[in-house]
């Protein structure tokens, strides 16, 4: 550990050991040039006790590389600045014509619904209707700007536990009493809690509304690995889309589903996909019309796939 956090470096986290030699857990984060000078390398650091029938033998130190993650924070940086000026006018400049617009439409039919024939008033039906999708869209182009503003609070995440509870959300509703739900345990990654959670409820809202007309839905959550990076994925059975149209999957508003076949307004997966490169990571899926779709996505380095473990067997 002294070649990876340099010698002074290891001497600051003395504090740190010595805690997780009284039982604590500990988290550091810092920086250290390479061997060479030339870099700077940004690392996390996690001392874990190591206990035995309750009595701390010494302790692990996990050294966790993010240095990559850290340049594509500083690569969104500058989009984050014109995005949150976005989000400011959409907030303040759209939205006050159109609750203006959404009360008058009400009124009109509550007060003048007598004095209009048949065709006026589902006219002023279709204007009620899209004013208020039109409300759905700006909420959505918000809570797109939210999912790359604000520092990332890192910390160990268990998505197994997650995705728990999130069937136990679903089990109390009439669709979510009949999936069939595989969630693989202990797939534990390091990142943001409130963004990880949104991507996960994202991607199984998904995956529930697409399977929710099928016999038999099935929703599956698990890892893979492939030439070392391991993926976190969720698969459902469902109606799927044609992989031809797959650029547009993550776009905002762009969908490969009509409004009548399956609500929503295309805004889930391009929040999901900023958040995953937040993280360092990617996404992507991969499905056919009426065979499912599984959507595959990795959270950088994690502690699952990219950590160092050093153990100290420093017993006082």
């Amino acid at each position: 550990m002294h070649e990876i956090l340099g010698e002074q470096r290891f001497q600051n986290n003395l504090p740190h050991v010595q805690a997780a030699l009284r039982g604590e857990s500990r988290v550091f984060e810092g920086s250290t040039p390479f061997k060479d000078g030339s870099k700077i390398r940004h690392v996390l650091v996690h001392y874990i006790p190591d206990m035995d029938d309750g009595q701390v033998q010494g302790f692990y130190a996990l050294v966790y590389d993010v240095t990559a993650l850290k340049q594509a924070e500083a690569a969104l940086k500058g989009a984050n600045h014109e995005l949150e000026a976005f989000s400011y006018a959409v907030a303040h400049d759209l939205r006050a014509p159109l609750r203006a617009m959404i009360g008058f439409s009400d009124a009109l039919q509550e007060e003048c619904a007598n004095q209009l024939n048949d065709a006026a008033r589902e006219y002023l039906q279709e204007i009620i209707q899209a004013s208020k999708r039109m409300g759905q869209l700006i909420d959505g182009l918000l809570a797109l700007s939210r999912s790359t503003q604000g520092a990332l609070v890192r910390d160990l995440i268990d998505m197994s536990r997650l995705v728990e509870s999130i069937r136990t959300e679903y089990g109390r509703t009439e669709q979510g009493r009949n999936i069939d739900w595989q969630i693989e345990p202990g797939l534990v990654v390091w990142g943001d809690p409130r963004m990880i959670e949104m991507v996960l409820r994202n991607l199984i809202d998904n995956a529930c509304k697409y399977a929710g007309r099928v016999a038999k839905p099935q929703i599956r959550f698990y890892s893979k690995v492939e030439s070392g990076v391991r993926s976190f994925c969720v698969a459902d059975n469902g109606a799927g889309f044609d992989m031809a149209h797959s650029d547009r999957l993550f776009k905002p508003f762009q969908r490969l589903h009509r409004q009548d076949e399956f609500a929503g307004i295309g805004i889930g997966l391009a929040t999901v996909k900023r958040i995953v490169q937040r993280h360092g990571g990617a996404i992507h899926a991969v499905s056919a019309p009426g065979r499912g779709a599984t959507f595959y996505f990795t959270l950088g380095e994690s502690p699952v796939t990219g950590a160092v473990y050093e153990s100290a067997n420093i017993t006082g």
